[in-house]
């Protein structure tokens, strides 16, 4: 799984909180972080066969705090202000062309942020409050791939 984010720039700081909260669970899953894009992600994508990636989202579409669970296929086909999207995606398209062992599947879990933007700002009590049901979301979707 991979936890994207920067946790000094307020909700972005969500997939470095879950990955802390499983952490701090005892999870039993592999679990990678990073705050980069683009071909930055390679390494952490190489050898996973199925991937779970958390990350915030911001569409104002649905309450901050909000928590859904995404495929690649409709995250493709709806263009939004996801800050990843475009270098993971990418990335993972470059791989499967070069024939790398990229992920095959791939699931987002994606948390309605309100703030993307407040350097140095802590995550918004709704974000905060979705990280628990983000990392039992994660656990869940984890153990139905096993």
């Amino acid at each position: 799984m991979l936890c994207l984010g920067n946790e000094l720039i307020a909700d972005d700081g969500v997939g470095p909180a879950v990955a802390a909260e499983l952490r701090n669970r005892g999870a039993d899953v592999d679990l990678a972080e990073s705050a980069l894009d683009g071909l930055a992600l390679l390494d952490d994508l190489v050898g996973a066969d199925r991937l779970v990636v958390v990350d915030a989202i911001l569409t104002g579409s649905t309450a901050p705090g909000s928590v859904r669970v995404v495929t690649e296929q409709e995250l493709a086909a709806s263009p939004g202000g996801w800050q990843h999207a475009l270098g993971l995606f990418d990335t993972i398209r470059l791989g499967r062309a070069l024939g790398l062992a990229v992920p095959r599947e791939v699931v987002l879990v994606v948390v309605e942020a309100a703030d993307l933007v407040c350097v140095g700002g802590p995550l918004t009590p709704e974000v905060r409050g979705a990280v628990p049901r983000v990392a039992s979301l994660v656990e869940q979707l984890l153990e139905d791939d096993a």
